[in-house]
């Protein structure tokens, strides 16, 4: 009977200590939803200005070409808008509805239940994969990554994403029933407005930057998976080594990115296809006669030519099935720029140019969806001050939370000068605002739709919906100037001279920083142009060394034995689910001199991450033993 209470003392012992590490610690480790939706909402108008730019008729002809091909770009990339009389929803029961024509599905979302990719989808993968080649020429994007399977998701006849990354964004939808779309939306709609008749930025009222002068936020969505990752084990350990996400190194990311996406746009497809015979061999899988061909035995030349040939029959097919869905109101608005959109069996007879334009131009968006990430992350009050390098990761996740929840009073830096702002982040941008007491949501969502919430006398909660607004306002202007910018070739880089509309450079040089949004009392003297950068340094190979202890008790009245255990891991694939480890240790039984033993341990072993923080092991090993370091057990 002891030894069985022992046993169960042991037992209860070793399951506290697994519930205290197993316990969920506050760590709001990343908001997806944040970067999909705005970058989303933002795309559209980004398209319908440069639209408007065509229509104007003013530009050059090389011009027109460029912004013709980049908005054919953007028509596939941005999610497809509702038909005449269709109330629009992006999210519905957990499913994303937006579809874009880039991957165009089968049937509907909630049918279907696969998932389409976005513009909105490229700004925010960026926290969840760390490579995005391989793209040729770029040293910093070598590993096979975004790109590769953003290729591989065009490809698919079917459309619809797969893979971890289908895992993470799917997710992307379950908290939407915490979003204020009706708020979000007018608060977007009134910035966009607002810039159209003044080209000036959202203001907020000096009164509203004083400490007490604003209630606090509720929390919007929010997804719960960063501290265990169960959709992408990898995930964590970006997380570690995500400090350019964070201050001006998130301003440097988005010039890298944003300098990168620039210069690939204008470079020709078979410069920017990897000539990997394989990855060629899977693209074609299902586009006959390009399955047929035997891709290995091809020159590196052919290769890379009959892969754009390949790309740019899908591209003709995605573009006819988008000009097919569009609305009357757009038809006439592209036929006035491209005559063959008159009819969708016309389309064959777009140039080989203009098809070549618009795979650039859309390749070129994986990278310039990157950069929309860390601009807006430079605009989110958790990345302002937060120090990632400092304290270790629980630090930087405490000073990330707090300061996304309350707010960091910043400066929005443009060649107009610096506007004041105060930045909120991740999970509160699209909650629905100020706390407000003995008020159910409809009151509430009632309450923040009535005209601009600056307005009026001031009060806490006028002060945070007013301070929510401007920075909706400022992320969502900045993110379409961005997108102006890279569908000019940079209007602003020093010392490179662009052609650009008046209508286009007020854009530009209103909404795009200059320089890192800066926080009192640190000051940035404006700038009237950019300079150029390179993409972040990607991370090294992932491999994994750990000592652990091992405690082992014998509940039959046996000796306790002691050890340690040296693992040396390392991964096998591009987001590490699979890992292979060396084990070396050595442990000895404790007790009388006479049943002491030692012993030695070695073993090999496969792991599979099923999440961040938990494996499953399938190995073999293998135990020698020595009574007294001199004779054989």
């Amino acid at each position: 009977m002891s030894s069985l209470l022992r046993g169960l003392k042991a037992l209860l012992l070793m399951l506290l200590l697994s519930l205290s590490l197993l316990h969920p610690t506050r760590a709001h480790a990343f908001d997806y939803l944040e970067h999909l939706y705005l970058t989303d909402a933002t795309c559209q108008e980004a398209l319908d200005v440069l639209l408007g730019l065509l229509e104007g008729g003013a530009e050059s002809e090389p011009l027109r070409e460029r912004l013709t091909a980049r908005a054919l770009a953007l028509a596939l990339t941005c999610p497809q808008p509702p038909t005449q009389g269709e109330v629009y929803s992006y999210c519905s029961e957990g499913f994303k509805l937006a579809t874009s024509a880039l991957t165009p599905l089968e049937a509907p979302p909630q049918e279907s239940g696969d998932y389409s990719l976005t513009l909105g989808d490229l700004a925010a993968l960026p926290d969840h994969i760390a490579a995005f080649g391989p793209t040729p020429h770029l040293p910093r994007a070598r590993a096979f990554g975004l790109t590769s399977q953003t290729l591989a998701w065009i490809a698919q006849r079917d459309g619809g994403l797969d893979g971890t990354l289908e895992d993470v964004a799917e997710d992307a939808c379950e908290g939407e029933g915490l979003v204020d779309w009706r708020g979000v939306n007018a608060d977007l709609t009134r910035a966009f407005q607002g810039f159209q008749s003044a080209h000036t930025l959202p203001h907020l009222p000096h009164a509203y930057l004083k400490a007490r002068a604003r209630a606090p936020l509720q929390r919007g969505p929010s997804d719960p998976a960063g501290l265990y990752s169960f959709d992408n084990p990898h995930y964590l350990d970006l997380v570690f080594r995500n400090h350019h996400h964070f201050g001006e190194h998130a301003y440097s990311a988005w010039l890298g990115f944003h300098s990168v996406s620039i210069d690939l746009a204008e470079a020709s497809c078979a410069s920017l296809l990897e000539p990997d015979a394989s990855v060629l061999e899977d693209l074609a899988e299902a586009w006959p006669p390009f399955d047929e061909l035997e891709w290995g035995a091809l020159s590196k030349q052919r290769r890379q030519a009959e892969g754009c040939k390949l790309l740019g029959v899908i591209f003709k097919e995605r573009l006819k099935a988008w000009s097919a869905q569009l609305s009357a109101h757009d038809q006439k608005r592209w036929r006035a720029l491209i005559s063959e959109l008159t009819r969708t069996d016309k389309l064959d007879k777009l140039t080989d140019k203009l098809i070549e334009q618009v795979i650039s131009a859309t390749l070129s968006l994986i990278y310039e969806g990157g950069s929309l990430h860390f601009l807006q992350d430079s605009l989110a009050g958790g990345h302002m001050r937060t120090i990632r390098t400092r304290g270790g990761l629980q630090e930087a996740r405490y000073d990330h939370d707090a300061d996304n929840e309350h707010g960091v009073i910043a400066h929005h830096v443009s060649t107009q000068g610096a506007r004041p702002f105060v930045a909120y982040g991740d999970s509160y941008l699209l909650g629905y605002g100020a706390q407000v007491q003995h008020q159910d949501k409809q009151t509430r969502v009632q309450e923040g739709m009535k005209g601009d919430p600056c307005e009026g006398s001031p009060t806490p909660e006028r002060g945070a919906r007013c301070a929510l607004s401007v920075q909706r306002g400022l992320l969502a202007l900045s993110t379409v100037g961005s997108l102006i910018d890279w569908a000019h070739g940079g209007l602003l880089f020093e010392g490179e001279a662009r052609e650009g509309s008046k209508k286009a450079l007020a854009w530009v040089r209103a909404a795009l920083p200059t320089a890192p949004p800066h926080i009192a009392p640190l000051a940035s003297a404006p700038r009237a142009t950019l300079r150029r950068a390179n993409l972040p340094v990607p991370p090294p190979p992932f491999s994994y060394q750990s000592l652990s202890q091992r405690v082992e008790m014998d509940l039959a009245e046996g000796a306790p034995r002691l050890g340690v255990e040296l693992s040396l891991l390392d991964t096998l694939g591009a987001f590490a689910h699979w890992l292979t480890s060396y084990r070396i240790g050595f442990d000895v039984t404790l007790g009388a001199e006479e049943r002491r033993a030692w012993r030695g341990t070695l073993g090999y072993a496969f792991h599979f991450r099923w999440a961040a923080r938990f494996t499953l092991d399938l190995g073999l090993g293998a135990q020698l033993g020595w009574r007294d370091l001199e004779s054989p057990l």
